[in-house]
């Protein structure tokens, strides 16, 4: 088998901004086109094939991400290097070597691939220390991560070196959990830890206790476990292991990491110690439960009716009739788009089961032996219902008021400081009738080459609030190519702000164009289930500019836009007929802006009478900021209606990033009536431009709940006199 190493790129592809949602909802027949059974679908689906891999060590373990298999094994003795293969839907791509900063990963244990919000992890079982190691597929790179080990403390964690633990993402908790058996017990012990939108790893492993509720009992061999949530606050952990008094299946129920009930059956036997169940997570509404009786045995699988919360009759399981070795067999599911002509897309999407087990290629040497992965069987397919529905968020007044606040602000102009010194009239600088000298703020500047702010907006799925199914969720990131795409952006503009007594700021929002599919999932009997995935794709997007005033936010008649925070900005508010009292609004201490980060140098100007002075805050080298990771936007009913043409609340995410370019200007200008005898006569200012920072004071109040953060000038007085 050729071998060779692999980096994966994530490209950022123009007004391609993915969000995909997943909705629980009531069937209606009366608007469903055709779908038909799967006797009568165009293109029907066709399973049994089965694809041979390498020689190898041990069985082979697959994840679907990103519209993908991927299958993780060992190679044959003595390496047992870390390989996997690719499955586009058509053909296996592979294998890659795990090489991580030039070293070679290996493993003599099957491994437990997940995924863990937008990112692929890989559990595997240290090759000559047992230790609990882990990898990541980092979504910012595209490289595998540096190896990582499951600690408590300073205390490394360990099982046999032959043993698979196993690792499962808590959806509700935003938690990786692990359950495995120590060197040499029979107790299965846990631990968990914390991760962020991304799935990226938060603060360090707890737990590391026997698992409550199995105290008392003993198990062999591998671990397996499927996560399922039932609420928008609950969930389940069912976990598989092989009793080691009676030698079958059990499956427990775990919340909180404590076991509730177990599932067990006569008929479950496992005669091997070596032969554990694996779970395969099919979705929506089915787990099954693979397992081997004993070497050379059938491979079996049942069915777990989530829903219900029942597991069908052993009458009822399944058999893969195979020549097999003593490998725990494991399963996956895989989607598939496929062209339907029946369809208002002219897609629909199929889902695939299959069985992954080894197999004695030559005679009966472990050595000789080769894993394979047979289709099973096909269980369902996700159907476009409709036409695709699109919404420009800024379309109308009544869309723009409602959503306005889930729009990403880019970038925040403070108000500049001035002084009237007793003139009244006209504060607008481009105004006609102005009589007076005027501050003001331009930004993106003829110096500028046309570029001030641009980034990339990627979108991660669209949830109903409830019961969420992991393999939906990747299912519907996959579809969208939210891993993949991004929408790119540029803001190109040379507006400005004028001085106002009113203190008026000024916002530029990204309101985009959304296009919403509605899908619907019919089960492993064909039947429509009244269960629906949107994926939601940005066609287009436009600028928005509104100046406010930060403690009202944008107004409308009078009337701040729906669902902003009181008050919008935490900023001082510089509104004031009073020259004195607004400069005290720009007296900030010393020091106060060291924690920031500057996309510019600091500008120090004075302004003096009969002397108008201008400070530039020049980018003198590009640069990139992602902030806030992904943005959680919270939508009610009525936004969902309006969007989707659906009425259910949910939420979804915007992955945002920043960039800033080279030679891009901010250009304030400091200009002022002069002075009568105890009117200002100088000021002494300082300009910054601060970088995006979640945690900036500056954030929008609704931002700061979700997620995200704009680019800020701001200004500070240093001193000021009278005449």
């Amino acid at each position: 088998m050729k071998s060779k190493s692999m980096l994966i790129v994530f490209p950022s592809i123009v007004l391609a901004f993915i969000v995909a949602a997943i909705i629980h909802g009531c069937v209606n027949d009366s608007d469903k086109p055709y779908r038909g059974s799967m006797e009568v679908l165009v293109n029907p689906p066709l399973v049994g094939d089965t694809y041979e891999g390498p020689h190898t060590h041990e069985n082979a373990n697959a994840v679907f991400w990103n519209k993908k298999m991927y299958l993780f094994y060992p190679t044959q003795d003595p390496d047992n290097e870390i390989h996997y293969q690719i499955y586009d839907g058509s053909s296996y791509d592979g294998g890659y070597t795990l090489k991580i900063d030039g070293d070679v990963q290996n493993t003599s244990a099957q491994m437990t691939p997940i995924v863990v919000n937008k990112m692929m992890y890989l559990f595997f079982t240290g090759h000559d220390s047992g230790y609990l190691d882990y990898t990541y597929l980092d979504i910012k790179t595209g490289t595998w991560a540096s190896p990582q080990r499951i600690k408590n403390g300073s205390s490394s964690q360990s099982t046999n070196t032959d043993l698979r633990y196993s690792a499962v993402f808590n959806t509700q908790k935003q938690c990786i959990e692990v359950y495995w058996l120590p060197s040499g017990t029979t107790k299965i012990k846990y631990a968990s830890i914390n991760v962020d939108k991304d799935g990226y790893t938060s603060g360090s492993w707890s737990g590391f206790a026997t698992l409550p509720g199995a105290e008392n009992t003993e198990v062999d061999g591998h671990l397996s476990a499927v996560y399922y949530q039932t609420g928008d606050t609950t969930g389940v952990t069912y976990l598989a292991y092989r009793g080691k008094s009676d030698s079958k299946a059990h499956i427990a129920h775990i919340n909180n990491f404590s076991v509730q009930s177990t599932d067990s059956n006569s008929s479950w036997s496992i005669s091997s110690k070596d032969c554990g169940p694996s779970l395969a997570d099919l979705g929506e509404d089915k787990m099954a439960m693979i397992w081997l009786k004993g070497e050379g045995d059938d491979v079996y699988y049942l069915y777990y009716d989530k829903l219900n919360s029942r597991w069908d009759d052993y009458s009822n399981k399944k058999t893969v009739d195979v020549d097999t070795n003593d490998w725990v067999p494991n399963g996956a599911i895989f989607y598939e788009e496929v062209p339907d002509s029946a369809s208002p897309t002219g897609k629909r999407y199929d889902a695939t089961f299959s069985i992954i087990y080894g197999h004695w290629k030559d005679g009966s040497m472990k050595s000789s032996s080769v894993w394979k992965v047979k289709e099973a069987e096909y269980i369902g397919y996700w159907w476009p219902t409709a036409k695709p529905i699109v919404t420009d968020l800024a379309g109308d007044s009544d869309t723009y008021k409602k959503t306005f606040h889930l729009w990403p602000m880019m970038l925040l102009i403070d108000a500049p400081p001035f002084v009237a010194n007793g003139t009244s009239g006209v504060y607008d600088c481009n105004h006609s009738e102005q009589h007076f000298s005027c501050t003001e703020t331009k930004f993106n500047y003829s110096k500028s080459n046309g570029v001030l702010v641009g980034g990339e907006l990627r979108g991660g799925p669209y949830v109903e609030t409830g019961k969420k199914s992991p393999v939906t969720v990747q299912m519907s990131m996959g579809l969208s190519g939210s891993l993949e795409k991004g929408t790119e952006y540029k803001c190109s503009s040379t507006d400005s702000l004028s001085q106002s007594p009113e203190g008026l700021v000024l916002g530029i929002y990204l309101a985009p164009v959304l296009e919403a599919t509605k899908l619907e999932w019919y089960n492993i009997n064909k039947q429509a289930t009244g269960i629906f995935t949107y994926p939601i794709r940005v066609t287009g997007y436009s600028y928005q500019k509104e100046t406010f005033n930060p403690v009202t936010g944008p107004m409308s008649d009078g009337t701040p836009y729906d669902n902003l925070s009181s008050p919008y900005l935490n900023i001082p508010d510089h509104a004031s007929e009073n020259d004195t009292e607004r400069l005290e609004t720009y007296k900030y201490v010393d020091g106060y802006f060291d924690s920031y980060t500057k996309i510019a140098e600091v500008s120090s100007k004075q302004w003096v009478e009969d002397s108008p002075n201008t400070s530039e805050l020049e980018i003198t080298q590009e640069g990139s900021s992602t902030v806030g990771g992904y943005i959680e936007l919270k939508m009610g009913v009525e936004l969902m209606e309006k969007i989707l043409g659906v009425g259910v609340e949910g939420s979804f995410e915007i992955y945002q990033t920043m960039s800033y370019t080279q030679s891009t200007i901010v250009e304030t200008t400091l200009e002022n009536p002069d002075p009568a005898s105890g009117q200002i006569k100088k000021i002494d200012v300082e300009s910054y431009f601060l970088k995006p920072d979640i945690n900036g004071y500056w954030v929008p109040q609704n931002s700061n709940q979700i997620g995200g953060a704009p680019a800020f000038v701001t200004y500070r007085v240093k001193s000021y006199l009278y005449k």
